[in-house]
């Protein structure tokens, strides 16, 4: 509800009254409805072994790109990105989520994204391998 004070034409105050409206959704749920819409997203592995520079300024630029796709109104919800990491040797595998093929078109015209594939195949000595994976299961 608005109501007006009772002040002069300038000095006039609105104030407005906020009713939560919203059903409050169990953590169950949430993860479900995400669980579902991961499903149903389009899968890719990258997978690599490190040769090149330091495991710590590549995983800062990890955390750049990762930064970049977040900060991208038009890729933010529609890309998901994890960066894992063998803990005995240098395998890196990277899991790719996109929702449809605009939004993986859209990351792929990004400069920010074509300079992280390019380091990529820097520290990976020239090869990395790229497979489309389907989702299976998981649990809740």
């Amino acid at each position: 509800m608005c109501e007006m004070k009772n002040r002069s034409d300038a000095e006039k105050v609105h104030t407005i009254n906020f009713v939560h409206t919203c059903r409050i959704v169990s953590n169950t749920q949430m993860m479900t409805h995400n669980a579902n819409r991961e499903r149903h997203m389009k899968h890719f592995m990258i997978r690599y072994e490190f040769k090149n520079g330091t495991t710590e300024a590549w995983h800062q630029e990890v955390g750049r790109f990762i930064k970049a796709i977040d900060a991208d109104p038009e890729l933010k919800g529609r890309i998901g990105y994890r960066v894992l990491k063998n803990r005995d040797n240098g395998s890196y595998f990277h899991l790719a989520s996109v929702s449809d093929d605009a939004a993986q078109k859209a990351l792929q015209s990004r400069d920010f994204f074509k300079a992280y594939q390019e380091m990529t195949r820097k520290v990976a000595g020239g090869e990395v391998t790229a497979t489309p994976i389907e989702w299976i299961g998981a649990t809740a």
